[in-house]
């Protein structure tokens, strides 16, 4: 043998060894790209760098053989990101509302991050009438293992170096199964944003990733709604900490949601002037350093209680309801503790977390009773001018920015939008004669919500089929 062919031999030994002992891809039996489905797009620029979306099918035969879309925007050149990749499991309403609405592309991809979206049960399975939990956790799982280990992900998304996990309200479903099952060790931590209200039961792993659960009081009313725990969620322990939002209902006021409950058929008398999702980008980063740099969070922190068996009074005033909500007022009718925005904690108006009679029955939306214009008990403005409420309201921004509750950009922003209201001004209180977003009457029957509520999944069902449809041509 010369020593040319000695040499190979050599080189060719080493690298079946290295076969051996080397972790090996995702194999096809735990899930994989169809070859040839990945198409790619520019989708932006975002802080100098430009990001790419890719779009495929996933495959597998692990629990039952699937094919699933999925949807992934990463620098196109990964090596220009952080190394962190969020994972969300595509809501079936929102698709990937929880990038798109919810965080925003520009928060994300501003500061580096990659993203993956991928449907968690097979495209026929309407998931709001039921769904294999053990298939949806083992597609994310195989899912999830692929963008840390498969070369054809890598060359998307690069060698991550982290992998966070994120849900929206039925998607916290699949990623509370998944936190729950050996596939939790492939992330390093976990945001799951109103998840409260489907869950009677909830023990916090104690061997998982990070957890950040961020709920509002609308689920606490949904939750008495249906009779189910509605401090399932609210624990704290070393690596889980929860957080609830003071009158802030179950989708926050957003475009988009507004944009979904037409595209539903379900036109809401109004919804509760509140946006929560400020609250829920500070605790992200939050998170985020707890895992990069060692950071604890802001302490856990909820609703006050109210005394035990007490009727709400505010679902008693307005909708003639006698519901215990257990939730704690103040003498305006708002929520006392957990996190409180600037305009609950100035008094602004009644927010209504849970208006019950909308969204086809679910509550998912707020009303609101503006009380800007009304004077105090002692017959002074609630306001003295439209100066001193942008001055209380930065002062109550700056110290939610303190306590690691608000960014400093979206505080700048509820500011801005503060200072660009009539709120204080006296000449806007002389048209203003009566509430705006009224709630809707208090006539609804409890026992007609599970009617509405296979009313919505009909709807639903219907939306899913069509995208099945154009998912078929698609692919």
């Amino acid at each position: 043998m010369t020593t040319k062919h000695w040499f190979m031999y050599v080189l060719t030994l080493m690298a079946l060894c290295a076969a051996l002992v080397l972790p090996s891809p995702v194999s096809a039996a735990e899930g994989g790209i169809v070859e040839g489905s990945v198409t790619s797009s520019h989708f932006g620029t975002f802080n100098g760098v430009r990001y790419t979306k890719y779009t495929g099918k996933f495959v597998g035969t692990t629990a039952g053989d699937y094919a699933v879309a999925f949807e992934i925007v990463a620098p196109s050149d990964p090596t220009k990101g952080n190394g962190i990749l969020v994972l969300e499991p595509m809501h079936v309403m929102g698709g990937t509302a929880g990038r798109d609405a919810y965080f925003t592309p520009k928060f994300l991809f501003d500061r580096g991050f990659s993203y993956a979206g991928i449907w968690w049960h097979p495209a026929n399975v309407n998931p709001m009438a039921g769904y294999s939990a053990a298939e949806a956790n083992q597609i994310l799982h195989n899912f999830a293992l692929a963008l840390r280990q498969d070369p054809a992900m890598q060359k998307m998304v690069g060698v991550l170096q982290k992998l966070y996990g994120i849900g929206v309200s039925k998607t916290c479903e699949p990623m509370l199964t998944m936190l729950a099952s050996p596939a939790q060790s492939l992330l390093d931590f976990a945001l799951l944003m109103v998840p409260q209200w489907p869950h009677a039961e909830f023990t916090p792993p104690t061997d998982a990733p990070r957890i950040i659960a961020l709920n509002v009081e609308g689920d606490r009313v949904m939750s008495a709604l249906r009779g189910t725990n509605s401090k399932a969620l609210q624990q704290n322990t070393v690596i889980y900490h929860s957080y609830e939002i003071a009158g802030a209902p179950h989708m926050p006021d957003l475009p988009r949601t507004r944009e979904l409950s037409k595209m539903y058929g379900v036109t809401p008398a109004g919804t509760t002037p509140l946006d929560w999702t400020p609250v829920m980008r500070a605790l992200f980063i939050a998170g985020h350093r707890w895992v990069t740099e060692g950071i604890e969070p802001p302490p856990s922190t909820h609703l006050w209680d109210a005394p035990f068996g007490q009727i709400d009074p505010i679902y008693k005033a307005v909708y003639g309801r006698e519901l215990v909500t257990g939730v704690n007022r103040d003498a305006m009718g708002n929520a006392l503790g957990g996190v409180r925005l600037p305009d609950v904690a100035l008094g602004r108006g009644v927010y209504i977390a849970a208006d019950p009679a909308s969204f086809n029955k679910l509550a998912l939306f707020g009303a609101f009773l503006d009380k800007q214009c009304e004077p105090l008990a002692d017959g002074s403005p609630r306001f003295a001018s439209h100066a001193a409420y942008v001055s209380a309201f930065t002062a109550q921004a700056q110290s939610l920015v303190d306590q690691r509750f608000l960014l400093a950009e979206d505080a700048q922003r509820l500011v801005n939008q503060a200072a660009a209201s009539n709120v204080g001004n006296p000449a806007a209180c002389l048209a203003a004669s009566a509430p705006v977003l009224l709630p809707t009457t208090g006539t609804e029957d409890a026992g007609t919500f599970p009617v509405a509520f296979l009313a919505l999944i009909g709807l639903i069902l219907v939306s899913v089929r069509i995208g099945l449809r154009k998912l078929r041509k698609t692919y």
